[in-house]
């Protein structure tokens, strides 16, 4: 049973795009698989609504206390005495966990430290530590754990107390039918693509700062950042403000679709993250349509990267130094992978063999419970 924050078509988003993923791998490698998430606002609309066999929705109304409450009780409701248990969002592990009963029977999937991304994006003080409880009731020692990076496999115990050899840290992979180079890419003007929540965390900020020293080297260029979030009016003040209206635009939402043109008509995209970056599903979409990925060293955003060519990773809050690495890759001024490299890389990367280190977990999870 998975139960995941929400449904990728209703709500786009790293966590609920890698549950969304990951699921349907598990499904079509043979596993039986249920799950539950939170969509839509009509109880009566979406009883029913099924969309895939196994897959369950509660409704995403009301505060996230409330919605917890119906996660867990759909849950419950339809959970197996023997089946394992994976929870990819701490409020819905919390109360599915806070009798203990089900612990050694269950997995959480540690996307990241909830109460201190708040911090990190000024949230006032009582609702960090009011995350910071739900998370301590989340994370408990009994249970196992699977992280996307070695970092945040560190910051989970270092954090949280959970015993090292509790975690997992399982890579995941990307979808390559959807993601793929271009046939007949046309790079004409230089243009850097980014698509991130419109968030503080992210770097958005600092990427327009490097951008303002691009853009006086290299005026022809053009930098697309795609996503929303409550950084919108932040970032077009700030636009205006550095005199980058001709060669900045915010492009706002994509479909999968529009991510995947954005991606191929690109030279290089960028994931300026300065704080609290578990892996960056993006660096994989970019990497299989064939385009280099220039990242920040924060967390877990540069380790798969830096398999590929260090020359990707730059120093985070450092406007400068991101600006001399974009120039030197739209102009050829220092070498990066090719579009042929890129791809070949992300053929490392698959939701099949994420899918298998899952399912070898879940059933030594299953095995050691009984």
């Amino acid at each position: 049973m998975m139960v995941g924050m929400g449904d990728v078509h209703e709500t786009p988003g790293g966590l609920n795009r890698y549950f969304g993923e990951l699921r349907g791998a598990l499904r079509q490698a043979g596993h039986s698989v249920q799950s539950v998430v939170a969509a839509g606002s009509d109880d009566q609309q979406l009883a029913g609504a099924q969309r895939d066999p196994g897959e369950f929705f509660v409704s995403a109304g009301g505060s996230l206390l409330t919605r917890a409450g119906r996660v867990r009780r759909e849950v419950l409701r339809r959970l197996d005495a023997d089946a394992v248990l994976n929870v990819h969002f701490a409020p819905y592990a919390a109360p599915l966990l806070f009798s203990g009963r089900r612990a050694q029977r269950t997995v959480v999937t540690f996307h990241g430290p909830w109460a201190l991304e708040a911090q990190v994006e000024g949230a006032a003080g009582a609702t960090v530590a009011m995350k910071r409880i739900v998370e301590r009731l989340a994370y408990r020692r009994e249970c196992h754990y699977v992280t996307l990076s070695d970092a945040f496999a560190t910051v989970l115990a270092e954090s949280f107390g959970v015993q090292r050899e509790s975690i997992y840290v399982i890579r995941p992979g990307v979808d390559l039918e959807r993601f793929h180079p271009g046939a007949s890419a046309q790079l004409t003007v230089p243009t850097v693509f980014c698509v991130r929540r419109l968030r503080r965390r992210m770097g958005l900020e600092q990427l327009l700062d490097a951008w303002r020293i691009v853009a006086d080297e290299l005026p022809e260029a053009r930098l697309v950042i795609a996503g929303k979030g409550p950084l919108e009016a932040v970032l077009r003040t700030q636009i205006v403000a550095l005199g980058l209206d001709d060669s900045v635009r915010l492009a706002g939402f994509l479909d999968d679709g529009q991510l995947v043109e954005h991606f191929q008509s690109a030279h290089l995209t960028v994931v300026p993250t300065v704080a609290l970056e578990g892996f960056g599903l993006v660096v994989l979409e970019s990497l299989a349509c064939g385009v280099a990925p220039i990242v920040t060293n924060i967390a877990g955003l540069p380790e798969v990267p830096a398999e590929l060519c260090g020359e990707l990773i730059v120093a985070a809050d450092d406007p400068r130094a991101l600006a001399t690495r974009l120039l030197e890759g739209l102009t050829g001024a220092r070498w990066l992978p090719d579009r042929g490299q890129c791809r070949s890389f992300a053929e490392r990367f698959s939701w099949a063999a994420a899918a298998e280190s899952y399912a070898h977990l879940f059933t030594s999870v299953r095995e050691g419970a009984q």
